[in-house]
Parts: C-alpha cells; structure tokens; sequence
C-alpha cells in the first residue's frame, strides 16, 4: 500500500520538461539540479537577473544544491522554472494539521508574494483529510488592501461512521475532498473549520489535515483511523514534496502599454503574451519556429 501510494503521487506532481533557454551571459545557468533561465538569475544582488525579484539564492553547502526563491515573504525551495510558471516548496507553509482539542478553526494564509510578480496558478488544489470539516478558501488578487478577502471555494470531506469501507478512506470520496483555487490571486487564506456542532455528533477522529499545491489524489486510500495521528501527511514523503505551483510576469504593464516602450522587454522574433486575465505584466515567448531565450539579445533564433 505504501509504495503504491508513493508512486501515485510522484506521478501526479511531474513537472514539464525544461525549454531551451539560456542564463545571461557571465552568469551561472544551474544550481544541483535546477536549469535557471533569464530574467531569472542566481545570486542575490549578482546583477545575473532582470530584477531582484527573480534572484535565485543557491545553497551550495547542499548536496546536491538547492535553489530558492528568496523574493517572498518565506523561502521557498524552486523546483522548476517554466515559460511562465515557477514551481516551488515550503511544506510548513503548505499544510494545515487540525487536531482541534478546544479549538474550532483553523487556518493556513498564504501571503507570502505581495509587491511580486508572482501569482498562485489554477494548476494548485486544496485536498482536505478529515471526517467532520469544511475547508474554505478565500483569495484576493490585489496587492493592497489584502485583508479583504473575497469569494473563493470550498469543500467538505465526510465519513458516516469510523467503519464505513471497512475504515478506509479513499480520495475523492470518504474522509477526503479536493478543489481547484482560482488562476491570478496573490493572497489565499484558507480555513479548516470543525463542522461536529453543525452536524450533531461528536467529531470521528482527533484530527484533519489540509494540504496546498499540484496533486492528484485520484485513486489514494488510506486508513480512517491515521487520522488520529497528527503525523499523518508526514508518514508518506510525497506529501512534503507537493509543488506550489505560481504564474510569473515581468513588469507592471500589459502588452498594449509596453509595446512602444523603450523598457519592453521582448527581443527578436518573439513576442508579448498577457493573457493571463486580471494581472497586470507580461510574459516574452518565441514565435513558432524559433527558440531561446526571449529577454536577451540576440532573443530567439
């Protein structure tokens, strides 16, 4: 069952192949395993980026390095960087463990990319272990004002008894539940709430578990009764491993302002990309045909 459950997950979170891009000249292209393409670069303050809030910081006293993107709020480890994406890790910063005792709620605020050019991706969902809960997240775009939280999503995993299934929890289904976030939101703050009064009974279990990335938990079985322990999502190392996954832009403007600007970023035979909808910036891509790295001169070929 364990390796069963291992190999699931390391399938569900497999992360792209990397895209023929290139370092700015002078500067280091990897750190231990991780290719770090331009606007990107490592070193803090190195001058090896577009800006420092694309500095890599690589800890070398690793074996092998490990990079990490020191531009939020926490660090977080970087897996890979893609066109557009950027995945990362910070499990502590990833999970809620809900043994509630007295308490009846608790939460998990994901805040850690104001004043970035970094937004959660839809490519995240929240998965929730438990069997007397609702989980609600609730996410802001701007980078102002951001304790007004709005609308967002919600799920609620259940259990009939602590026999049901032979006490087996399954995913999606009994004891477990997972949804999608909302592509282009730079806060989150996520609530695990304790539903016993609300369903007149006493909770089945001690605690509930909620954890924050890219995973698919289709097919994932566990036993009921783990979910007294508090070190549940720790028992299986896929769970410390779940990509964060974020949309990176450069700049504060989209395509129709920077276009005839003297800052526009994009080089030859490639060109301006904002579609991501509701965030201001832009991203640089190579026309068919052509490829590179698009912020750097001579740009693609």
């Amino acid at each position: 069952m364990f390796l069963h459950i291992v190999c699931l997950l390391s399938l569900a979170v497999a992360l792209p192949s990397n895209v023929a891009t290139s370092p700015k000249p002078g500067c280091e292209s990897t750190c231990g395993n991780l290719q770090v393409p331009y606007p990107f670069g490592i070193g803090i303050g190195s001058n090896c980026s577009m800006s420092s809030d694309f500095d890599i910081y690589c800890n070398t006293t690793d074996n092998p390095p490990r990079a990490y993107l020191t531009r939020a709020a926490s660090p977080f480890e970087v897996l890979k960087i893609s066109e557009t994406n950027i995945y990362v890790k910070n499990w502590r910063q990833q999970q809620i463990v809900a043994c509630y005792a007295s308490r009846e709620y608790f939460s998990l605020e994901i805040d850690y990319f104001a004043n970035s050019p970094y937004t959660l991706s839809d490519a995240n969902q929240f998965t929730v272990f438990g069997c007397d809960d609702l989980a609600i997240g609730q996410h802001l775009s701007s980078d102002s004002n951001y304790s007004a939280y709005g609308a967002g999503t919600s799920c609620a995993p259940y259990c009939e008894s602590r026999e049901v299934s032979g006490g087996t929890g399954s995913c999606p289904g009994n004891g477990c539940c997972q949804t999608s976030i909302s592509k282009g939101k730079k806060f989150m703050m996520t609530r695990l709430i304790n539903m016993e009064r609300n369903w007149q009974r006493r909770k089945l279990f001690s605690c509930s578990f909620l954890s924050l990335g890219m995973m698919n938990i289709t097919g994932f079985t566990f036993r009921l009764s783990d979910l007294n322990d508090s070190t549940f999502l720790n028992k299986y190392p896929a769970f410390t491993d779940i990509p964060l996954v974020l949309d990176w832009r450069i700049g504060s403007q989209n395509c129709s302002e920077m276009l005839s600007s003297s800052s526009y970023a994009c080089k030859e035979n490639s060109y301006c990309d904002d579609s991501l909808a509701g965030v201001r910036g832009y991203n640089c891509r190579c026309m068919k045909g052509y490829e590179g790295t698009p912020y750097l001169s001579p740009g693609c070929h």
